[in-house]
């Protein structure tokens, strides 16, 4: 990310962005624009954001805003700056609140006393997760109109008791009968993993049709649901995260050398890279540049585009860690125990802003906290379906007031692109953020 130029910079700036001057599209070029705020540093652009009040004029155009504020990804140039610097509720109702829609199924699974469980957004499509009285998985397209209709799956038990992960394509439960411990997944057909009793609460998640689980004695088993057959057992610890891109992989922590092993899909006989590390880890991420993993001694960032060996983040404090994100060059912490976030950049090791959330009046109505994270946005919801979006580069809220913006309460919520998709007590709705 390029520095502030300093003085001189902020007095050009001060100079040709004057809040009480209304533009015209024709004022200056795109060129002069971009050459006015590609030497900016993050401070001056917010300073910039905070005092123009034609700022959206100045984003309407396509430039290339990623050379100099890489925060998210985006489809086009337009886009991305209009999503950092615009992506703000402006047109309000008179109660204050968001528009919204519900959307309106047509499913022959869906009754008037179907309940909401869960939801996913993956592939530009939606999985649904019923409960009441059985559990069901739906799937359809929210991006060409219609929903249409993928397949039901088995009235089954009440998953909503039971261990589960799920994703476009499958749902698996870890289930027991007569004490013994296996998987069923739920697809485009139907089988049943058979799993020791020991393992039953190991970590076990779905990317695809791999099912991924750990086993007690540090080994990692990857099981190809389509195929009904196993892929492979890796030597590995219970701490994984599985990329999905182009060229997706498992990256996780040998178990005996305490190295990062990044395993290719196609060739899991050995690993396709591997990263010095001395530590054990207890969180892992990975983002096509970067690979984090969190100790009790503190972060171990890895730059896939420069070297194998770790670079160990004393500098980046510490405390008690519930979550954490990459997202572009950025790293997101999140606390529990004082409920702060604070935003770190991965290159320069540099906190760019820190902020305590706002929190429901009651101790118990903020409970288990779901964290949601999209470009320059983090949504964060409460035990007590209180919802409150938080700018990460001002370390503000975005809303004056979220109960208005929100009046109903959600049980789960996900940002995708500018929209916010939530399920409410009489089902599920979509927000429009921009």
């Amino acid at each position: 990310m390029h520095q502030s130029v300093g003085s001189a910079t902020s007095t050009a700036t001060s100079t040709l962005i004057d809040p009480t001057h209304t533009f015209e599209k024709e004022d200056f070029s795109n060129e002069l624009f971009y050459e006015i705020f590609r030497f900016l540093g993050v401070q001056d652009l917010l300073k910039a954001r905070q005092v123009c009040k034609n700022w959206k004029v100045l984003v309407e155009e396509p430039f290339s805003w990623k050379l100099f504020l890489p925060f998210g990804q985006a489809k086009t140039s337009s886009q991305f700056p209009r999503s950092v610097f615009g992506l703000t509720p402006t047109l309000l109702d008179q109660k204050g609140a968001i528009p919204s829609e519900k959307l309106h199924l047509e499913l022959d699974c869906l009754t008037e006393t179907s309940v909401f469980k869960d939801f996913s957004i993956q592939n530009g499509s939606i999985t649904l997760l019923l409960a009441t009285p059985n559990a069901f998985v739906t799937q359809f397209m929210i991006l060409k109109g219609e929903p249409n209709k993928r397949h039901k799956a088995r009235e089954a038990n009440d998953f909503t008791k039971l261990r589960y992960a799920f994703n476009d394509v499958w749902m698996v439960t870890q289930e027991e009968h007569h004490q013994e411990n296996y998987f069923m997944a739920i697809g485009p057909h139907y089988q049943v993993i058979e799993i020791e009793e020991q393992e039953s609460l190991l970590p076990f998640e779905v990317y695809g049709d791999i099912l991924i689980y750990a086993q007690s004695d540090m080994q990692v088993v990857l099981h190809d649901l389509a195929k009904q057959a196993p892929l492979a057992t890796l030597p590995l610890s219970p701490v994984w995260f599985f990329r999905q891109d182009s060229t997706p992989c498992l990256i996780a922590q040998d178990a005996a050398k305490k190295n990062i092993c990044i395993y290719d899909l196609d060739k899991l006989d050995a690993p396709q890279r591997i990263l010095a590390a001395s530590t054990n880890l207890y969180q892992l991420k990975a983002s096509s540049q970067f690979i984090v993993g969190c100790s009790l001694e503190g972060f171990l960032i890895w730059n896939l585009e420069t070297k194998d060996v770790a670079d160990f983040c004393f500098e980046i404090e510490h405390p008690p860690l519930n979550e954490f994100f990459i997202n572009g060059v950025h790293l997101i912490l999140c606390n529990d125990e004082n409920h702060t976030v604070k935003v770190y950049h991965l290159e320069t090791r540099k906190m760019l802003s820190h902020f305590t959330l706002a929190l429901p009046s009651s101790p118990q109505a903020i409970g288990s906290v779901q964290r949601e994270v999209y470009q320059n946005l983090l949504a964060v919801k409460f035990a007590d379906g209180s919802l409150h979006i938080y700018d990460l580069l001002l370390g503000k809220p975005v809303l004056k007031d979220p109960k208005a913006a929100f009046p109903k309460a959600f049980s789960k919520i996900q940002l995708f692109e500018d929209r916010l998709y939530g399920i409410h007590q009489d089902g599920l709705y979509r927000y429009q953020l921009s």
